[in-house]
């Protein structure tokens, strides 16, 4: 026949078919109480028809004979026994709704349970680099909890290099059928095991699945290893992936580690080369009392930057540690000045517009400032000129920090400047500096531009967002809407 009618069809079409034909069985047998029942008819008639409606509930929602008639149906009607197609989206279904779900193992138990009509299951994986494999889900299978199994033992290597579905019932009947196969104890001891499925990821034996007794289907055929060593290596698959997931994302968190760690022995890079002038200008200034003050001073500082760094390796405390205030640029620019000029050429104020607020960490933003001045320090000769100026720019506060050092080609600008681990100072830099310094300012909502030219001198402009502006939009914006 062309036409082909669906299993869920003839199934249901069968079930009303048989409660059609019940309760015209139970109308007729009440028909004959009523009229043969003398004066207790109707009312054996009312409990006849009480206890005909209960049978008949019973039938329809007992999942036994449910299962039983679908058996039934597939061996008389059927050439597959199984919809393929019904029993691969429903089982990629269930994988993707279980995916980073506590409870996926024994998901993917009660899948195999249900589609053999098992009564339960359980599973292993392999841990311990391959070496040995522990149950780690089970469905009314508790014997199994505690059960682990070498990598050496006769049935891993066995299902690893047939990758065979193991029939225990067979088993037991005939064991030189799995070439005299030992058994481990403590899987023949449990009572009404029934199949080992292995979970094969091309050559490699994940992990096995072991299912109970079903009291309904009790003999299995090649159609029913077929489709459990697909449903194994679909959920091998499926595994592999999750453990290529979690390698990826212990990867992520290294190397988030490790970028923060590149940040934290720039910044160290910097304190040293600060303490270093000083030790070398202390044997000339040490008897000038503005040389011992400023020495506290850039002491008190590299204590304090570094108990920054050591507690932002915390693990958990560097959300704490960003935390933001409104700071006054204006006033920021004069205190990394101030940081500065120890160092030549000296950086000069050309503009400062006052109460020009942003929502920052002082320490962060401060460093980044500094940095930019540094770099410019770096490229201008001693005799050269550093200004820095603070604006408004709409609903913006714009930095400038400007010198007439050796600048800076387009190409460079375009391909290295804000590579990291890209330096041209050799051993002496790290490359991470300007990187570091657009991340932060990226992060603060703002943005660093920077125009150059060779032997003309850079330019750098932060952007970042003004906090009071906002805060009057946000203010008018909620007056607006009352």
């Amino acid at each position: 026949m062309e036409l082909f009618i669906s299993r869920h069809v003839i199934f249901q079409s069968s079930m009303i078919l048989m409660a059609g034909l019940y309760l015209s069985f139970m109308a007729i047998s009440g028909y004959y109480v009523r009229v043969f029942g003398g004066t207790w008819g109707g009312s054996i008639q009312a409990v006849f028809w009480f206890a005909a409606l209960m049978g008949l509930a019973v039938l329809i929602f007992s999942t036994d004979m449910r299962a039983r008639l679908r058996i039934y149906l597939v061996k008389h009607f059927y050439e597959n026994k199984y919809d393929y197609r019904d029993e691969w989206l429903g089982f990629t279904h269930m994988l993707a709704e279980n995916r980073g779900s506590k409870n996926v193992y024994g998901s993917i138990v009660k899948a195999f349970a249900n589609t053999m009509q098992c009564r339960g299951g359980a599973i292993w994986l392999a841990e311990d680099d391959m070496k040995n494999y522990y149950c780690v889900g089970e469905l009314q299978l508790h014997e199994a909890q505690r059960q682990k199994i070498s990598s050496e033992s006769d049935l891993i290597k066995f299902i690893g290099e047939r990758q065979w579905v193991i029939n225990l019932n067979d088993y037991r009947a005939q064991p030189q059928r799995y070439n005299n196969l030992q058994l481990p104890d403590w899987l023949t001891e449990i009572p009404d095991v029934c199949l080992v499925i292995p979970l094969c990821n091309e050559e490699l034996l994940v992990g096995f699945i072991l299912l109970a007794q079903s009291d309904i289907n009790t003999t299995f055929n090649w159609e029913d290893y077929d489709l459990l060593k697909t449903m194994g290596q679909q959920t091998a698959g499926y595994f592999a992936l999750l453990r290529a997931t979690e390698n990826l994302a212990e990867a992520k968190q290294f190397e988030a580690f490790n970028r923060l760690s590149a940040f934290v022995v720039h910044d160290i890079k910097n304190l040293i080369a600060q303490l270093s002038l000083i030790c070398t200008n202390a044997k000339k200034f040490k008897d000038n009392p503005e040389f011992i003050e400023d020495t506290f001073d850039t002491i008190e500082n590299a204590i304090t930057k570094m108990n920054r760094l050591t507690t932002s390796l915390k693990k958990g405390a560097l959300q704490e540690l960003h935390t933001k205030e409104y700071l006054d640029t204006g006033y920021l620019i004069k205190e990394v000045i101030k940081l500065r000029e120890a160092y030549k050429p000296i950086p000069k104020v050309k503009s400062l517009e006052s109460a020009l607020l942003v929502h920052a960490e002082k320490a962060r933003l401060a460093a980044v400032l500094e940095h930019l001045v540094q770099n410019a320090q770096e490229a201008t000769p001693d005799d050269g000129k550093i200004e820095l100026s603070v604006s408004r720019c709409h609903d913006k506060v714009k930095i400038k920090i400007t010198d007439n050092g050796c600048g800076m080609d387009e190409e460079f600008i375009r391909k290295r400047l804000f590579k990291p681990f890209d330096t041209t100072k050799g051993n002496a830099g790290m490359g991470i500096g300007v990187y570091e310094s657009r991340e932060v300012i990226q992060d603060l909502g703002g943005k660093l531009e920077v125009e150059s030219k060779p032997d003309e001198g850079t330019l750098f402009t932060v952007y970042l967002p003004l906090a009071n502006s906002r805060e009057n939009t946000s203010q008018d914006e909620h007056q607006e809407a009352l």
